[in-house]
């Protein structure tokens, strides 16, 4: 990881690029409309041909810095996935036999497949979310205070604690729910495998029925706990993008 941390760098520095761009293209639609209501027809010529000049360059550019940073940031993280991956296999070939004893395939499988996913989305999404808000933010409230002055300010960012409260409480149920799924999902994995290992005692004595029985119900279970999980994570975004319009609709009024 280490010697593609570069990779990781130009990742940030590219999506910092990206958000002073994609800042400053409001404003730049805001001069517009400003030509357009206060200038002459002559002055709104010239100058409207300068800006939407600007506006389409700042659009393609926005466009570029997009590009790079997905192409650096998210393929270091594809890389770590990739790393990781090798070094746990690597680890299981090593592991003795007796551990393999003690161990549930599914928890294995588990472990291999979706917890490996989890730690690419948080060093991928989590980590360019995070750095992505934090600049955003800081750079915002720079321009609005600049802009607007602190109370129009404050009433446009008084919804953010509701928004970390929610997010917090959310989250907290989220990391539940996502270990139930991950308790399913191995319950589901050791059942197939049990049942492949042993498919010749399975026909022997007739069971067939019951291992599909059996596995219709983990695969119901399973089922169920991923819509547990998506209810949740559904209704995350919408309360938090209801309550950053809140914001929105008090600095319109006031």
């Amino acid at each position: 990881m280490l010697k593609n941390s570069i990779y990781y760098i130009l990742g940030i520095a590219f999506l910092i690029a990206s958000d002073l761009v994609e800042i400053s293209i409001p404003k730049m639609i805001g001069r517009i409309v400003d030509i357009l209501k206060h200038g002459t027809v002559s002055i709104n010529l010239s100058e409207m041909s300068s800006k939407l000049w600007i506006f389409v360059f700042l659009s393609f550019l926005l466009l570029i810095l997009r590009f790079f940073r997905r192409k650096y940031f998210i393929g270091v993280v594809l890389k770590l996935e990739y790393a990781v991956r090798n070094h746990l296999f690597s680890k299981f070939l090593r592991l003795p036999q007796a551990f393999y004893d003690r161990a549930r395939t599914g928890d294995l499988m588990a472990r291999a497949t979706n917890d490996i996913s989890a730690v690419r989305k948080m060093a991928g999404r989590a980590v360019l979310i995070s750095v992505d808000a934090i600049f955003l933010i800081l750079v915002v409230l720079a321009v609005m205070i600049k802009a607007v002055g602190i109370k129009l300010t404050l009433m446009g960012v008084s919804p953010f604690p509701g928004i970390l409260i929610i997010s917090t409480v959310m989250g907290r149920k989220i990391r539940g729910r996502f270990k139930n799924v991950q308790e399913g999902f191995s319950r589901l994995s050791e059942s197939v495998q049990e049942s492949f290992s042993g498919i010749a005692v399975v026909k022997g004595y007739a069971q067939e029925e019951g291992e599909i029985e059996k596995f219709e119900k983990l695969s119901m279970d399973y089922a169920t706990r991923n819509l547990s999980l998506i209810k949740i994570w559904g209704a995350l975004h919408p309360l938090v993008r209801l309550l950053a319009g809140t914001g929105t609709v008090l600095t319109i009024l006031f």
